[in-house]
């Protein structure tokens, strides 16, 4: 199992990095090329949130670049109605187990956490490095525009509400003229999540005895809006017993986390899980225990970049207690 673990990070990392390398190309979110078109087009280049396109980007044809002593021209845009193309489209107790089971539970978990944690820490490089946020633009920097029909280029400054309507992308290159950044967007949960977090958690034994062992999570999931957000999460918890055996817990919950408390780049609120685990342990007390679990407790992030965050959980669930720190990605 290590060693297909190896090599699944091998490969999973490879493929992220390969797919995760950051493009010279620029998306201008819909919404904020909506704003733009309602601004006078003097000023439309002071401040425009942009967001880096990941592997190879979409590549429009070249454009003419443009520089400071460029001037500005306007009341020349083209109605979006009709744009054609250029070529360029767009439980219960199970029993006595058999001796090392709940070893090799544990370590197939370790061995799964570690591919999920590589996979984490390649995602955080690839979007701590992703820039998000505000550039300053001359007014007349090329716009590369696709939508229905086809595709058409136009200087930031000419483009029209309907030109904006029609088109589903907008695209700019940094090297088609001037290229000043003026800082990344706040920390941004909304859309798809992903969480990996490790540390200790306490976990009981056949024996009565309540001690603190090694714990992880790995959650997949989706924030409605900048508070509000659900994962489905695994998290397991392993440490030896008084024989020296193992005793594993493995749980897979509905997570949601509410954080309404922004204090710049700190940022807290709570969480709650509910699901299901089971409890292996070899030797002396040994066996299987299948049970429901609810769980809560606090969550706090300090933020990094627009996609970033390093996340601590204190979690309790029944009378066990669970601190764990690691990395969100959004």
């Amino acid at each position: 199992m290590k060693l297909v673990a190896r090599n699944l990070v091998a490969i999973v990392s490879a493929a992220i990095l390969a797919g995760g390398c950051l493009a010279p190309t620029y998306t201008i979110p819909k919404r904020e090329l909506a704003r733009l078109v309602q601004t006078p087009p003097e000023q439309r280049g002071d401040a425009v949130h942009v967001v880096q396109e990941l592997g190879s980007g979409t590549e429009p044809p070249p454009a003419t670049p443009v520089n400071g002593e460029t001037h500005v021209y306007v009341g020349v845009g083209v109605s979006g109605g009709g744009h054609s193309g250029g070529g360029h489209g767009g439980g219960g107790h199970g029993g006595k187990l058999p001796s090392g089971t709940a070893a090799g539970k544990s370590e197939d978990a370790w061995a799964l956490f570690i591919v999920a944690a590589a996979i984490g820490v390649t995602l955080a490089f690839t979007e701590g490095a992703r820039y998000d946020g505000f550039v300053k633009l001359h007014p007349m920097h090329p716009v590369h525009l696709y939508g229905p029909g086809g595709y058409l280029v136009l200087p930031l400054a000419q483009i029209d509400p309907d030109t904006a309507a029609w088109a589903d992308k907008a695209v700019i290159r940094d090297s088609e003229g001037p290229w000043q950044p003026r800082g990344r967007a706040p920390l941004d949960r909304t859309g798809f999540t992903y969480q990996v977090l490790v540390g200790g958690g306490q976990l009981r034994s056949g024996d009565g005895s309540l001690e603190f062992g090694t714990a992880g999570h790995v959650a997949l999931g989706f924030h409605a809006n900048q508070q509000l957000g659900f994962q489905i999460d695994w998290g397991f918890s392993f440490r030896n017993n008084s024989v020296a055996d193992r005793v594993f817990d493995s749980r897979w919950s509905l997570d949601l986390e509410f954080l309404p408390l922004d204090a710049g780049a700190i940022h807290a609120g709570v969480f709650g899980q509910a699901g299901i685990g089971s409890r292996y342990e070899d030797g002396y007390f040994g066996g299987r225990d299948d049970y429901l679990m609810l769980s809560g407790g606090a969550v706090g992030q300090l933020e990094l970049t627009t996609r970033l965050a390093l996340t601590a959980r204190l979690g309790i669930a029944a009378d066990t207690r669970e601190i764990v720190a690691g990395v969100s990605i959004y």
